[in-house]
């Protein structure tokens, strides 16, 4: 069965949006390679409609359950299903418990801004995880 890797940078305050102010000045050659290595590894990439808006111009509208969906891609075969970002997309897919991994990209900053929404760590968003050198649902 494949698995479901999600792939987030978040800052020390939780923040995992408005990347364009804290994010960029972290990438260097060994983050690179980690991120090449990381879609190496899938052949499949599975996008929330904010996270596919900075990735294309035009999103398709979609019908369909989103958790029966992923279900039977994860049954398909093939290689890992890489998803970058934690919204709503990836929020449901852990609520479901299709998530297999979550590959949290901790900067060293506080940013001391953004929303609730910006925010990693929302309302209703738990879940029990163990390290494994990435973080996996317990």
């Amino acid at each position: 069965m494949r698995r479901i890797i999600n792939s987030t940078y978040v800052s020390l305050d939780s923040l995992i949006e408005l990347l364009d102010r804290w994010h960029f000045d972290y990438l260097d050659d060994a983050s690179n390679k980690v991120e090449w290595d990381q879609l190496l590894t899938s052949d499949a990439l599975l996008m929330g409609r904010r996270t596919y808006e900075g990735f294309a111009e035009v999103w398709p509208s979609r019908d369909g359950d989103l958790a029966e969906e992923v279900a039977k891609l994860k049954q398909q075969p093939g290689q890992d299903i890489l998803m970058y970002g934690f919204g709503p997309v990836a929020q449901t897919l852990q609520q479901h418990g299709l998530l297999d991994e979550v590959r949290l990209w901790v900067h060293p900053v506080f940013v001391g801004s953004g929303s609730p929404s910006d925010m990693l760590f929302r309302e209703g968003n738990s879940a029990r995880l163990r390290l494994a050198l990435h973080y996996r649902p317990a």
